[in-house]
């Protein structure tokens, strides 16, 4: 409970209860790839615990990904996907999928 309560207070004070636009987005990545290895119970790991929720809603509403015909594919047509926007790079592909690891790994614990 006083976990919840602090992600609560720590929301309000970044005053992040919802990206609504893609630069907030792209600030929000930024960030959470800054804090991306904090250390369990400390506030930045609480903070990047609130900053992957908001991106995983953000992205439900807002990212697109294609449909592969294939269901074996190789994650190539993703890769190539993001790497089309202007935003991602390589490097920033392989951190972007880091990020969804770890953030799939918090989640499949709850």
């Amino acid at each position: 409970m006083v976990c919840l309560i602090y992600l609560l207070t720590l929301a309000d004070k970044m005053n992040r209860t919802v990206i609504k636009t893609e630069t907030e987005y792209q600030k929000v990545i930024a960030r959470t790839l800054s804090i991306f290895h904090a250390a369990e119970g400390t506030p930045e790991a609480y903070e990047l615990t609130i900053l992957l929720q908001l991106v995983k809603d953000y992205e439900a509403n807002h990212v697109h990904i294609p449909e592969t015909a294939d269901k074996n594919a190789k994650p190539e047509a993703f890769k190539t996907f993001l790497m089309q926007a202007p935003v991602m790079d390589a490097k920033q592909y392989e951190e972007h999928k880091n990020l969804r690891r770890r953030f799939n790994a918090w989640r499949q614990k709850k």
